[in-house]
């Protein structure tokens, strides 16, 4: 018995290694690719032309498997657009209001009307966003967690598509000092902590991403919304 648990061993520790050596090269591949595939589209001239100042940022559209992921993606593309510049009414009043008009399913924001959108929250254009992947893989040494978001501001007073655009984010968990750092990080992973978390954190980055590097104008609210607007950024009150 002990000959045979030796082998089983040598075995799991073998292919430790093995994975250990290509979890290095393919950690600094998505270290190197942070963000990729990332569609940069610049405003429409529609955009120029209205100005807005005031966005509803509607509950995100969840087309991923976790359950979690609007809850979790919304509070960070919030905060991303209001730092940007723009008047943006708080997430828990957005979800109130949609509540009064019967609204409660976050998969049929996008079906509301832009002339009703307009009339029960007064803003000058909507962002709708989708999620199209948002979870926490796990591997044998290492936990990656991903998250990929599209944005689409829409005007509220013609419904034209202002802006578009699209970004991915991971990250990976890991601790490459030893073989068996890397085997106990993947078991705590996996047994102790809550995945979300993780994915929680990437969604922050994923958000940011989206809103700040993809040719999304400043707000009027930005100090150099006269200039570039690449470099605003306003504390939330």
């Amino acid at each position: 018995m002990r000959s045979r648990d030796r082998w089983l061993g040598g075995v799991v520790l073998s292919a430790a290694l093995s994975l250990l050596a290509t979890a290095g090269v393919q950690a600094q591949g998505i270290e190197a690719s942070h963000g990729h595939p990332n569609r940069l589209v610049s405003a429409t001239p529609e955009f120029a032309v209205e100005k807005p100042r005031s966005v509803v940022v509607l509950p995100p559209v969840n087309h991923a498997k976790d359950l979690r992921a609007s809850e979790s993606v919304y509070p960070h593309v919030y905060v991303a657009m209001a730092s940007k510049g723009y008047e943006v009414p708080a997430p828990t009043l957005v979800q109130a209001v949609l509540r009064d008009n019967g609204v409660a399913d976050w998969g049929l924001v996008q079906e509301i009307p832009v002339e009703k959108l307009a009339e029960v929250f007064g803003t000058d254009a909507a962002l709708f966003v989708d999620i199209h992947e948002y979870g926490t893989h796990y591997q044998l040494v290492r936990t990656v967690a991903r998250v990929e978001l599209q944005g689409r501001l829409v005007s509220l007073k013609t419904g034209r598509v202002l802006w578009e655009g699209r970004a991915k984010w991971e990250d990976v968990d890991q601790d490459t000092s030893s073989v068996a750092a890397l085997l106990i990080n993947a078991l705590v992973s996996q047994v102790v902590r809550d995945s979300s978390n993780f994915a929680y954190r990437v969604a922050g980055s994923a958000a940011a991403h989206l809103i700040w590097s993809q040719k999304l104008p400043a707000g009027a609210l930005c100090p150099d919304v006269g200039k570039d607007g690449t470099d605003c950024y306003r504390p939330l009150q």
